[in-house]
């Protein structure tokens, strides 16, 4: 099957199209050797050349190399008679054509060159014919020749284009499915990778209360099936592409995941009249929001968070950051983040001063437009 190429052409319409060209071409030609050939078998002679030479334009990217080799060798020596002879000046078109089919397949300098030295070569032999029309017979043929290496030449070339432009169509697509199973993962992580902390985290909580207070350890484990259930829902969602995080929900699964981390205090701090689900980046700020927490959860001692959260911008600031990510941390969720809130047009931002990390991004309200 035929790939499409930018503009909605095909490789099928660019082949129909150069076919069509090229028996325009080989018309135009036929009437020239009529016109110029003093008798039918001077019109004759040219046959065979053509003939090969058409065979070869028509094998498109096909072309045999014996074919053109064989088309080459009677091109050049119906080219050397036309030229002596003066009878046809049709007689180079043959060996024209080769020559352009073959000079698309050869990326040497010297070989053009060559190739195209051979041309006024051949069509010097006229002055060894009558040197009365020597020079009008040489003419005709370098300009049949050269009129026909500049159009296969041409033709090809554009059809060179038009694979390339299709090769770059399909990494661009290849590219595509890759970035989409990047983020289809990134998703997938965020969202197991929550529940699952949350999961063990209330686990162990209900592990702790069982002896003593059975009734909290039963209410524990109803938010582990709680939050199973809600990561398979949202699994099944992202797999049919209709998930979308809940801000408010997130702000409040933050806040009661930190407090059963065993955070001292979490204080979460919106702008008065502010409703996080109405926010036009909510999704954005939910998922920093989700990984943000969850790093707190796995490398923060107790201390004190607080979300901040404004119309552009949610900030999470917690107070038991560990030594080890003394200056920019090399967190790779958020690092993997942070490349997706770029390409939306926000900035995220994470640092660790003395014992305080916080986690910052911000929309331009420019964005929200």
């Amino acid at each position: 099957m035929d790939g499409g190429s930018p503009g909605g052409v095909t490789r099928a319409q660019i082949r129909r199209w150069t076919t069509r060209g090229y028996v325009v071409a080989l018309l135009a030609t036929a009437l020239v050797s009529v016109l110029t050939s003093s008798n039918p078998e001077a019109m004759l002679l040219i046959v065979p050349s053509l003939a090969l030479a058409a065979a070869v334009l028509f094998s498109h990217e096909r072309v045999s190399p014996k074919l053109v080799g064989i088309a080459m060798v009677v091109g050049y020596a119906t080219f050397a008679w036309a030229a002596v002879t003066g009878e046809n000046a049709a007689g180079s078109a043959g060996v024209g054509i080769c020559i352009g089919i073959w000079l698309m397949h050869r990326r040497s300098l010297i070989l053009w060159v060559l190739a195209l030295a051979s041309i006024p070569l051949v069509a010097s032999t006229a002055f060894l014919g009558d040197l009365d029309i020597a020079w009008r017979t040489a003419l005709l043929l370098l300009l049949m020749a050269g009129v026909w290496i500049a159009t296969v030449v041409d033709a090809e070339s554009q059809k060179d284009l038009v694979l390339q432009l299709e090769r770059m169509k399909d990494r661009e697509r290849e590219l595509s499915l890759l970035r989409e199973r990047d983020r289809f993962a990134a998703d997938l992580h965020d969202i197991q990778g929550h529940s699952l902390h949350a999961i063990k985290l209330k686990a162990a909580l209900a592990e702790r209360m069982l002896p003593g207070d059975a009734n909290r350890a039963a209410a524990e484990l109803g938010d582990i099936r709680r939050l199973a259930a809600e990561a398979i829902g949202q699994g099944r969602q992202l797999a049919a592409g209709t998930h979308r995080l809940n801000l408010a929900a997130e702000l409040q699964n933050a806040r009661e995941l930190l407090l059963a981390a065993g955070i001292g205090t979490v204080q979460v701090e919106l702008e008065p009249g502010l409703d996080p689900d109405r926010l036009p980046r909510g999704a954005e700020f939910a998922q920093v929001l989700r990984e943000a927490t969850t790093n707190i959860v796995r490398h923060a001692r107790r201390g004190r968070v607080t979300i901040t959260l404004t119309p552009n911008e949610l900030t999470v600031v917690n107070n038991g950051a560990p030594p080890s990510l003394d200056g920019t941390p090399p967190l790779r969720g958020l690092a993997a983040l942070a490349g997706r809130i770029d390409a939306a047009g926000g900035r995220l931002t994470a640092e660790a001063r003395d014992d305080l990390f916080t986690v910052r991004v911000h929309f331009p309200p420019e964005c929200d437009r």
